[in-house]
Parts: C-alpha cells; sequence; structure tokens
C-alpha cells in the first residue's frame, strides 16, 4: 500500500459508512455529518464507500458547493435540477414558477424535500453533499428539510464540511440543528498520529535509520500539522531518497514539494491581500504569532491585526492553543509564506526582530532563529550555546545536541578561537555519547589532538575525563580506571570542583564495579567532602549511594545500608536526575536489599514498583531502552514466583547490542536470562546466554563484569550437572579458582557464590561430607551479611547432607527452617524447592508416604505455577514412585494418568497434548499396562480399569 493510501482516510471511517448503508436497505434512513479540515480525506472516504459499495451510478447523487456558486439559490443542486426539470420547477422562490405559501419559504421547501424522496422511494440512494461551507442558504434549508423526511427511506445522506465552521454562518448554525434529527449523526476526521506516520515511513523509506526515526516523524508533524494530504505530498517526495541516515531526510524536507506549495497557494489566494501580507509577517516572527512582534514588522493598528488573525483562525490556517497563543497550524503553510519574501527582505525582517527580542531576554532558541536567519552568526552562536546548556540543565540531550551541532556549524564564520570551539565539542560529547559513542568519541578525538599540539593540558585533562566514561560504560574498567586517577592531579590543579566531582564519581563506579570496596569507600568519603564543599546536592546523593553499596560489601553497618541507600534515591530523583535514579534503584535493589532486606518483602516491593516506574520515565525522556530496572527486577518478580512480570520486564539482550548498553547492563541482561532459562528447563537457552559472559572454563574474563562473570560460572555448573557433566562442572570450579588468584579482595557476596558453585559440585559428585562442610561455611557467612537467598540455599543442601549422613533429626529441622524464611521473605521458588527438598529427604529416610505426598503436592502446587521445568520433574518422578505403591496392578502414577483419559476414548495423541507428552511415550505407556494388567486391547484395558476402581464408571 502506497503512502498516500495509508494516510488518506482511516478504515474505521469506512466501516460507520457502510454500516450507515445497511441500515438505509433495510429503511431506516441516515444522515451522517463528515467534518474534518481540507486534505484530512472527506472526499476520498466518499469516493471509497462508493467503490466498496459498488453501486449504480443511477442511485448515486452528488452535490458539489464551491465558491462560484455560493451566491446562487440552490447552486449545489443545479445538476440534478437539469436531469429533472420538474423538480426545478417546485422549488421556492426566485428558482421555481411555485409560489411560495404565505409567509413560508420552508413549507415549499418541505413539499419540494418530499417529492425529492418520493422519488426514491422504489431505489435506494445514495446522496452526498461535498463542502456545504460553501453553500448558499436556500440549498441549506432544501437539505435540512431532506434530511428530516428520510427516516423510514432507503436514503443515505452524506455531508461534508471543513473545520473549523465560521462563526457566524448560516452552516454553523444548520450542523447543530441538523444533528437535532435522531437518525443524524457526525464524523469528525482527525489529523493523522505518529503511529501512522511511522506506518507510512516504514514504506516509503524502509532503510531509514531507526535511531532518527522519531525526530523524523516529528518534523513531519511539524511541517503537516497531521493534515493528511500534506503529509501525502511530504512522504510523496522521500520516496526517491531511500535514505539511510536522518540528515538526508531532515535537509530534504527543509525544501516543500512544489505540489504541495501549488496546494498551499491555493489556499492563500482565497484570503484577502492585506489578511495575506499580516500572515506573511507572522511567519517570519515564527510558529508562535507575538501580537507586539506583528506591530512592529507590519506597523499596522492591533485592531486590525486581530480582525485578520480572526479570519485565518477561521480558515484553519491559524489554531489558538491552551496556553492563549496564535499559532500556524502546519509548518509547512508558514514555510511558503516565508518564501513568498525576497531573501532580502526576509534577512532584514529577521534582523528587524532580533534587537526586540535580546533586548527582552527571549528564549535562546529564539534569539538563535532570527540572529542565524538574518546573519549575525556571532550573536547565533552564543544564542545557540546557551540553548544547549539550557537544555543540558534539565537533562534534555537530544535537544541540548542539536543545539550544539548547529552551533559548531557556523563556530568558524561566527569567528571562535580554537578553546571556545574545543570546548563547545566537549559539550557536544557530553549530549551524544551515550546514543552515538562513535560519533562522540570522533569528537573527542578531535579535542584531544587539538590540545595536544597547542600543548593545552588542562583540556587534554577534560578529554580524558571523557575518555574514561567510555572506557568504563564499554567494560574496559581497569584501562578506566588507570586514566581516571591519572587525571585526577590535573583537575586537582586546575580548580575545577564540578568536574573533579565528576571524576570522582566514575572512580566509585568502576571500583564498585569491579568491586573493590575499600576504594569504593574512599571514594565516597572524598566524594561526600566535596559535596559539603561546594553544596552540591548531586554529588552528595552519590557519595551516599557509594557509601552503601560499601558498607554491604565490606560487612560494615549493613542494617543501616538500606536507609542510607534509599536516601540517595530520594535526593536524586528530586534533582530529576532520572538516569541516575534508575541506576541507583537497582543497585540499592540487588547489592543491598537482596541481601539486607529480603525479610522485609513489602519494603522490597514498594523500592521495586518505584523502580520501574523511575525506568518507564527515563525511558521515555531518553528515548532509549535500557535496562536499568527492568532486569533485576525480574529476578525479583521470578523469586516471588510471578512469572508473567519477570516475562514482561525481560528483554531479549541480543536485540540491544547498541551503544546505549554498558558492558556492565549487556551482562546482566544475559545473566537474568540464563537465570530465568535455567528455571523453566530451558538449556539451550541457558546455554546460549552464558556463553556471551563465560563461553568456556578456558576464557578470560575479559571486559565482563566480575560480579556478573562469578554468577555465570556458578550457573555453568548447574547447566554441566543437570547435563551429567561431571568433569565440565570440575573445570568451570577451576577456572574460579584462577580468577581469584591475584584479587586483592574478593567481597563477602562474591565469596558465597564461589562456595555454592563448590557445593552444586560436591552434592552433584555425591561427596555428602564435603558439601556439609562446605555448606556450613556458606550458611554462616551467609547469615553474617544477610544474604537470604545463599542462606535459603545453603539450608536446603546441609538437609540432604544430613539425611545422606544419617541425621533425619537435624536435616528436618533445617528444612523446617529454610520453608519458614522462604515464606517471611515471599520466595515462592525457594519455597517450592524447599518444599520438594524435604519430600526428597523424607523418601532418602524412608518418611512416612503421607509426608512425601504432602510436600511434594506443596512444591507442585508453587512450581507449576511458575512453570519451573526441571524442578516439576524431580517432583513428578518422586510421587510417581510414592503413588506407585497404591495403584492396583502395579501401575504407576503417569500410567494411571494415561489410562483414565485412554477410558475416556481419547486417542494416544489426544492423550499426549493433554499431558504435555509425546504420542510415542503415550503409546510406551499403554504397551507397559498391557503386560501388567494381563490385557490384549485398549477396550480391556479400560474394562479391566473400571473393573479395578482405577477408573470410576
Amino acid at each position: 500500500m502506497s503512502s498516500r493510501a495509508l494516510l488518506t482516510w482511516n478504515d474505521r471511517y469506512l466501516k460507520v459508512l457502510v454500516a450507515a448503508w445497511g441500515l438505509a436497505l433495510k429503511g431506516q434512513g441516515q444522515a451522517i455529518l463528515i467534518g474534518g479540515e481540507p486534505g484530512n480525506g472527506r472526499s476520498t472516504l466518499l469516493a471509497a464507500l462508493r467503490d466498496a459499495l459498488a453501486l449504480d451510478p443511477g442511485q448515486v447523487y452528488r452535490l458539489r458547493c464551491s465558491d462560484l456558486d455560493s451566491g446562487v439559490p440552490y447552486g449545489p443542486w443545479s445538476a440534478f435540477i437539469d436531469r429533472h426539470p420538474e423538480f426545478g420547477a417546485m422549488m421556492p422562490a426566485p428558482l421555481g414558477s411555485a409560489e411560495p405559501a404565505a409567509g413560508s419559504g420552508n413549507e415549499l421547501g418541505r413539499r419540494a424535500a418530499r417529492s425529492l424522496i418520493d422519488m426514491f422511494q422504489k431505489t435506494p440512494m445514495l446522496i452526498t453533499v461535498d463542502d456545504v461551507h460553501l453553500s448558499d442558504e436556500p440549498s441549506l434549508v432544501l437539505l435540512y428539510r431532506l434530511i428530516q423526511e428520510i427516516g423510514n427511506r432507503p436514503v443515505l445522506v452524506l455531508v461534508t464540511h471543513a473545520t473549523p465552521l465560521a462563526e457566524p454562518s448560516a452552516v454553523a448554525e444548520f450542523v447543530p440543528r441538523m444533528l437535532t434529527e435522531p437518525h443524524a449523526s457526525q464524523i469528525e476526521l482527525e489529523p493523522a498520529v505518529s503511529s501512522e506516520i511511522e506506518q507510512a515511513l516504514a514504506t516509503t523509506c524502509p532503510r531509514l535509520d531507526p535511531t532518527g526515526l522519531g525526530q523524523v516523524i516529528e518534523q513531519l508533524l511539524d511541517l503537516s500539522g497531521g493534515n493528511r494530504l500534506f503529509l501525502a505530498e511530504l512522504l510523496r517526495s522521500l520516496e526517491v531518497l531511500d535514505p539511510t541516515t536522518v540528515p538526508d531526510v531532515r535537509e530534504h524536507l527543509r525544501l516543500l514539494p512544489t505540489s504541495l506549495q501549488a496546494m498551499i497557494r491555493y489556499r492563500l489566494t482565497q484570503l484577502p491581500e492585506d489578511v495575506r501580507q499580516t500572515l506573511r509577517f507572522a511567519a517570519i516572527i515564527g510558529e508562535a504569532i507575538d501580537l507586539d512582534l506583528l506591530e512592529l514588522l507590519s506597523k499596522a493598528p492591533v485592531e486590525t491585526l486581530l480582525d485578520q488573525l480572526e479570519l485565518a483562525i477561521q480558515r484553519g490556517l491559524l489554531v489558538e492553543a491552551l496556553d492563549g497563543d496564535t499559532r500556524f497550524r502546519h509548518g509547512a503553510v508558514q514555510q511558503a509564506l516565508m518564501e513568498e519574501f525576497s531573501a532580502l527582505r526576509k534577512r532584514r525582517l529577521h534582523g528587524a526582530l532580533l534587537a526586540t527580542l535580546i533586548e527582552r531576554d527571549a528564549s535562546p532558541q529564539t534569539i538563535a532563529f532570527h540572529a542565524l536567519a538574518s546573519g549575525a552568526t556571532g550573536a547565533a552562536y552564543e544564542a545557540l550555546v546557551d540553548a544547549g546548556d539550557r537544555a543540558m540543565r534539565v537533562f534534555a540531550l537530544a535537544e541540548a545536541a542539536q543545539f550544539y551541532h548547529q552551533a559548531m556549524g557556523i563556530a568558524d564564520t561566527a569567528g571562535i578561537d580554537d578553546v571556545r570551539l574545543d570546548l563547545l565539542r566537549l559539550a557536544y560529547f557530553d549530549a551524544i555519547w551515550m546514543k552515538d559513542r562513535d560519533l562522540a568519541s570522533i569528537e573527542l578525538n578531535r579535542v584531544a589532538a587539538r590540545a595536544a599540539i597547542r600543548n593545552d593540558s588542562e583540556l587534554q585533562a577534560r578529554a580524558n575525563f571523557r575518555r574514561s566514561k567510555i572506557l568504563y560504560e564499554t567494560g574496559q574498567l581497569a584501562q578506566a580506571q588507570s586514566l581516571l586517577y591519572e587525571t585526577l592531579p590535573e583537575l586537582e590543579q586546575i580548580g575545577d570542583v564540578q568536574l573533579l566531582g565528576e571524576t570522582l564519581v566514575y572512580c566509585g563506579f568502576c571500583a564498585s564495579t569491579l568491586s573493590d570496596f575499600p576504594e569504593v569507600e574512599r571514594v565516597a568519603e572524598r566524594l561526600l567532602e566535596l559535596s559539603e564543599e561546594i553544596d552540591n546536592a548531586q554529588f552528595r546523593a552519590i557519595a551516599m549511594h557509594l557509601s552503601a553499596h560499601a558498607m554491604v560489601g565490606l560487612g560494615k553497618d549493613v542494617e543501616r545500608a538500606p536507609l542510607v541507600g534509599r536516601e540517595s534515591v530520594d535526593i536524586i530523583e528530586e534533582l530529576g536526575r532520572l538516569d541516575y535514579a534508575t541506576g541507583f534503584a537497582w543497585v540499592v535493589f540487588t547489592s543491598i536489599d537482596v541481601p539486607s532486606n529480603l525479610e522485609h518483602p513489602e519494603s522490597v516491593a514498594q523500592l521495586v514498583e518505584r523502580g520501574i516506574g523511575l525506568n518507564r520515565h527515563s525511558d521515555r525522556l531518553a528515548g532509549t531502552k535500557a535496562p536499568e530496572c527492568s532486569l533485576p527486577f525480574a529476578y525479583w518478580y521470578l523469586l516471588q514466583g510471578d512469572m508473567a512480570k519477570a516475562h514482561d520486564l525481560m528483554v531479549d539482550p541480543a536485540d540491544h547490542q547498541d551503544a546505549r548498553w554498558s558492558q556492565t547492563q549487556r551482562d546482566i541482561a544475559y545473566g537474568t536470562a540464563s537465570e530465568l532459562a535455567l528455571i523453566e528447563g530451558r538449556y539451550d537457552d541457558a546455554v546460549d546466554n552464558l556463553g556471551y559472559i563465560a563461553s568456556d572454563p578456558q576464557s578470560q574474563l575479559g571486559a565482563h563484569s566480575f560480579r556478573q562473570w562469578i554468577l555465570a560460572v556458578e550457573r555453568w555448573v548447574k547447566v554441566a550437572l543437570d547435563q551429567s557433566e561431571v568433569e565440565l562442572s570440575r573445570e568451570w570450579v577451576v577456572a574460579l579458582d584462577q580468577a581469584l588468584e591475584g584479587k586483592l579482595y574478593v567481597p563477602g557476596e562474591l565469596i558465597l557464590e564461589t562456595l555454592r558453585a563448590r557445593i552444586h559440585l560436591a552434592a552433584g559428585t555425591g561427596d555428602a561430607q564435603a558439601t556439609a562442610d562446605l555448606m556450613e561455611r556458606t550458611a554462616a557467612r551467609a547469615l553474617q551479611t544477610h544474604n537470604m537467598l545463599a542462606h535459603l540455599d545453603a539450608l536446603c543442601l546441609h538437609a540432604q547432607c544430613l539425611a545422606q549422613l544419617g541425621e533425619p533429626e537435624r536435616s528436618g529441622r533445617q528444612l523446617a527452617l529454610a520453608i519458614e524464611t522462604a515464606e517471611r521473605c515471599g520466595l515462592r521458588y525457594h519455597l517450592g524447592l524447599a518444599y520438594l527438598t524435604r519430600a526428597e529427604v523424607w523418601a532418602v529416610v524412608d518418611g512416612s508416604r503421607d509426608d512425601v505426598i504432602r510436600d511434594v503436592e506443596a512444591a507442585l502446587n508453587i512450581l507449576r505455577d511458575m512453570n519451573a521445568a526441571p524442578a516439576i520433574r524431580r517432583a513428578e518422578r518422586l510421587i510417581g514412585r510414592y503413588s506407585r505403591r497404591s495403584h492396583a496392578g502395579g501401575l504407576t502414577q503417569r500410567e494411571v494418568e494415561v489410562l483414565r483419559l485412554v477410558a475416556e476414548g481419547r486417542t494416544d495423541a489426544e492423550v499426549g497434548e493433554a499431558l504435555y507428552i509425546s504420542h510415542r511415550t503415550v503409546s510406551t505407556h499403554i504397551s507397559n499396562m498391557l503386560n501388567k494388567t494381563g490385557a490384549s486391547n485398549r477396550v480391556e484395558l479400560t474394562a479391566w480399569a473400571i473393573a479395578n476402581e482405577v477408573v470410576l464408571t
């Protein structure tokens, strides 16, 4: 489908009209008024309806209104009267021979309408009246009478008009009167919206760079005001481009297509020349019309200007916004009006405005626009830089980048020296580096090279700080940290406390990601001192955030850490730094609350919901899809057993390999996806995701986050053991030992993870005593740091070891504690595992069948809701083994389930679908049951089942 067809009319309007025709065919005549701005598809909609209904030409009467016949009585009806002279003779004076009844032309109008209806009595008719806002008043009277008479006739009357309607006017009175009729209704054709334009662009410009799609859509909306005809012409002009970069499209749209210019010129010629001249001056001023500036340019009295603007509003060229401003409805109309001035005249007019705007202290964007248009490049440069700085202060990065880029483009003609231009390039870097690191790196290298030539150590230090940010975000932590510490002395000497603080922030982030918590603590203390010296709330919040992280990592003041961490989120959110707030929220959750606060699940849940809200808001502002809170909180819902929410928050990390994600974020994405896959038994997916972080035991840590690498290894050990690859699990534990060598400091939480990997290996190899020894160390360390997840794993593994070592009572106490802890923390997944482990322990120590069945069923109630396939299989094997003892003929529980469905008459395929097993497995179960029962076929097997009460009749 072409872009024009996509934008001209909407299918839902066509469906409404087709339904109205259906009612008319049943003798329920309908009248529908179709309003909309010229160009939004009224005529095209009617044409589409005529095509859809496939009517005979004799069934359609089309009346067209125009400026040419607006003063001629019954002008729109002239073609119809030519076909039916007898009807014309019935028209009230002055057209026909009939004389009006005493004092009532309306009465004759009613008679004419009834006569017209009589002509339509035998054949269903479609009557369309186009552009009724141009109609003469007698025709409106006749049309109204016609609509009154169609209630029980097979007639559909469609009346189109342009909005807004001129007030006061005959048609403005006609519309509400028509809508009082019981069989009359109204449709307002709406302007196109962003989603429709995006769909059209997918057809017109399939290779358009998706990162710039939003900017192109915004520009198209500005130019067209959503007018579908304008949009169709703009999109048609793009069809020849097939662009791959945004600037190609945006530059192309600066020149209106010739066809669109012709349309706009035609519309403008319908205005009086003095109104058109006033609109030309208004177009020079800008999208919003300042009456004082308009008076300055036009030199016309204010009252005259108001009258002229009101006429333009009535014609739909201007709109009155909710904020009280009068604006151009379409940027294309404003652009076309500006082009009616010569280049010299435009330049002088912009110059005349510039001095007044500077005196008024207008917005820098407005000053820059008029300065550029008047050729005052120096003033334009300063205004653009000011506009970019203001946008940066409110974190509108895309807008800031646009202003800085414009300023850089005119720097040479504005006479800007090299140092000022390089500082501007650094500001531009700050605005774009999170979205386009390649372009940011080019600008940074350019600044560094020029600074080196000038031997400008200060500028080199500023460039090095920014280079370290890229190194940090791409996972090159050691290089980033080294460069940051090289830069610090120079910054201390420069005395730029703001940049010094930002450098300390990244020093803290590097140390935190490297789990070097003594250094995190040191940086946090220095940053807090600096924040107090210069009264900087942002630095104070980051210092508190780092401090809370260090408390947990070092095991100091662990109870107070969540309070400090949450306070840092409060401060940074109040400052409007949602980019930091989202990151802080998930760090508080993953590194502080999960280890130390899981015993208060309501509190953690509040943080989760808050973080998700912050993340969504931040994504809308930044126009990115960075994971931030989503991934760790997906894991939280997974632990709670809410798999629907976990999947909703989870993202496919393979879809987000662009520069907007840091290396740590990508590692978190792959790690969380692997955990979700392991729980659901999707081992191939788990292996694919783990392989991104750690491909094999011989692979190096590389740029990956140390914490995420440790977690990946622990999961690799579980995968290898589940796949009976014991030797591979040993290799991963050896790789873990090698990675820990040379680490001066490894935080407690990661020590726990290394111990858990060893526990999995020991348990998988059947070494109960070794597992018990490791478990005791893990359990003690977990309780010391309040890491409830590690504590629960340790309790369950310890219980299994104690059962194998002949200590069932201690084993039972450990599992009872695990169940109570999991319930208190709201960790449903661990609760299901704890019930399952206790059932397995009862089986090992030959506990009662009732105890085993009770705990397995409790586990299955939880695990089935989560679709935790591997754990479910463990539970079903166990319950099948214990259920087997009570079924006649020695049938297993699964065989009984199959037999009951067979007795219902289901096929093997249907049984397999109901039990989520293959039809071959069903056939095997049936064959085993025939052997056990002595039955010869399915019929005898069913009879045996009924006789032995396996199946109740």
